[in-house]
């Protein structure tokens, strides 16, 4: 990433050089009584540490960074306090290490917490488990919070007014403009300012997102790394909205924690301002973006994260559609530099019903091509269309916006469209965003399509 979009300049010691070989000397020279139990990597590392597990039932945590450091102290006297409150387990700290010639900060072992970090992959029920989050993010802000550490340097102001990033984050959308809309994103950023917490201050995790989250038996287990532990906004907790829920996880997420509107909005703007520093880091290093937030469990990419902000707010401010009232164009080319994948094609005809399928990504090329499609079947003598959407995993705003043009244009014309959609995914999520189940029917299956289209059958391809 470039230097001038940071904060501030870091020093961060080389990964490679926070070996297991070194947390094993500092184990045995500060804590001898288990000196002879392995030290070995965790698989996935945060960014404020580099944890080896130390035998069974201990971790070794070691911060990347002098900036890092105040955070150690922060937890010994914390999290103690914290953990009885909370319905899930917490690291618990057992000893703090001195700084000496092997590692010039202090560092700290931990009692081990079993799981793995959140993934699509290892949560069973996502309702479920946003319902759990929320849950214990409730019990959390709960805790008396007297005393507390406010935001400041120590979590980079996490829990602090969002205006501490106003410079960088307006100076991003400046230099992405040709990767996000950003009339739209500023916009959302806007409104992000437009409120503070006027409430007591509460305790905030400061960086809940899926890498911090452990996963046993496929349901939430544990919370982990509270570096960002503060008192003050909770709105920087609720990025997990954005960048792992949809839909009926993201509605019971929401209905987990009592919060006013405002602070969901600015809670769009700790996402937005996350996902822009993402999409230039993947500018600058062409993809260590898009590593980076597989590395914090995000289940979206960065751009798709900006257009759920985006379309969140879009609905919220009462705009029809996905038309949101935004000018402006996003790139035609995602991940990589890799270019959009040409549009879908008439997969099959039952019983003279054409079945067209889009293809995995939608930016405003692929919609026009869509478009031209699917009003050349219909003046060809095919009023008739199912379009299968399954396939879809990205749409942008701009190119969603065309799409549910074309599908308004359609259902205007009496022609009978329908829509079969992933049972989860952003595509269902935007789709009851921005209402296109009102006036277009949507299934979960070509099959079931069919049943409700007069003279369906089941399919057969020709």
């Amino acid at each position: 990433m470039h230097p001038r979009w940071r904060l501030r300049n870091d020093c961060r010691v080389h990964r490679d050089t926070i070996t297991a070989d070194v947390a094993a000397r500092l184990v045995a020279a500060q804590f001898p009584q288990w000196a002879a139990l392995p030290v070995v990597p965790v698989k996935l590392n945060g960014w404020d540490n580099t944890t080896f597990r130390l035998g069974d039932e201990l971790s070794v945590r070691l911060p990347s960074a002098d900036q890092y450091t105040a955070q150690i102290a922060k937890e010994h006297r914390w999290l103690p306090v914290l953990a009885p409150s909370l319905p899930l387990p917490i690291p618990v700290p057992v000893a703090m290490g001195r700084p000496s010639d092997d590692f010039p900060r202090p560092w700290s072992v931990y009692r081990w917490i079993a799981g793995e970090p959140a993934g699509a992959g290892q949560v069973a029920d996502l309702v479920r488990f946003a319902s759990s989050l929320a849950g214990f993010l409730a019990a959390l802000q709960a805790i008396d919070a007297g005393g507390g550490p406010p935001a400041g340097e120590h979590n980079f102001f996490r829990g602090g007014p969002l205006a501490t990033y106003d410079q960088q984050t307006r100076q991003l959308i400046r230099l992405l403009a040709d990767d996000v809309d950003a009339s739209a994103a500023t916009m959302v950023w806007d409104a992000a300012l437009a409120s503070t917490w006027e409430r007591r201050p509460v305790w905030v995790h400061g960086d809940v997102t899926g890498s911090n989250l452990l996963v046993a038996d496929g349901a939430i287990h544990a919370v982990i790394d509270f570096g960002g532990l503060a008192v003050g906004d909770p709105a920087c907790d609720l990025v997990m909205e954005w960048t792992f829920f949809t839909g009926d996880s993201a509605a019971a997420f929401r209905r987990g924690l009592c919060l006013d509107e405002a602070t969901w909005a600015r809670g769009r703007g700790w996402a937005l301002w996350k996902a822009l520093l993402m999409i230039g880091e993947e500018n600058e290093r062409r993809g260590g973006g898009h590593d980076a937030a597989r590395r914090f469990g995000w289940r979206y990419s960065p751009r798709q994260i900006v257009d759920l902000v985006i379309a969140d707010h879009g609905r919220l401010a009462g705009r029809p559609g996905m038309d949101l009232g935004f000018p402006g164009t996003c790139a035609a080319v995602r991940g990589g530099g890799q270019p959009v994948p040409e549009i879908g094609y008439v997969r099959t005809v039952v019983n003279g019903v054409p079945v067209v399928a889009t293809p995995e990504e939608i930016d405003i090329t692929t919609a026009d091509r869509l478009r031209t499609a699917l009003l050349d079947l219909a003046s060809g003598g095919h009023p008739k269309v199912i379009v299968d959407m399954t396939r879809t995993q990205f749409c942008d705003s701009t190119g969603l916006s065309a799409l549910i043009r074309t599908y308004e244009r359609i259902a205007a014309e009496d022609r009978e469209l329908r829509l079969v959609l992933p049972e989860d995914g952003i595509v269902p999520y935007i789709m009851a965003l921005t209402g296109v189940d009102r006036f277009i029917p949507c299934f979960t299956s070509i099959e079931e399509a069919l049943a409700h289209t007069p003279d369906g059958a089941d399919p057969t391809t020709t």
